[in-house]
Parts: structure tokens; sequence; C-alpha cells
């Protein structure tokens, strides 16, 4: 389901696809960017090797990144 025109390119080869914009990779790579700038955070030493597990864990927790 497209939801942005024009907006992020997912794997199918179309722009602005649900997924691309609200999906696990999605979230992930946004809560990278946040926490190339936001050392504070619980999750910013394993920011390299992220699972969306995690990510929902400190953000349960109130985690400002992860949110």
């Amino acid at each position: 389901m497209v939801i942005a025109t024009p907006g992020n390119l997912y794997y199918c080869g179309r722009r602005g696809c649900l997924e691309a914009h609200a999906g696990e990779q999605f979230i992930l790579d946004e809560c990278k960017r946040i926490l190339s700038q936001e050392k504070d955070s619980a999750i910013y030493e394993e920011r390299l090797e992220l699972t969306i597990e995690k990510v929902l864990t400190v953000a349960n927790h109130g985690d400002y990144a992860a949110k």
C-alpha cells in the first residue's frame, strides 16, 4: 500500500510503501540514524547490532532514541 508520494524506495521497486515507512528495517535504520547523534541511549553501544526486539524493549522503558 502506497502511503507517501514520493516516498522511500522499497525492495519491490515502488516508492512510498507502508512497509518502507513503518516496517522493521525502517525502524532499525531510523534508530541507527538517531543513535549517531544521541549517545545517551541505553542501546548506543549496540547500535551496530540492533534488533527490533532490543529497540522495542528499551522503547517500552522510555528510551528516547528507541521511541
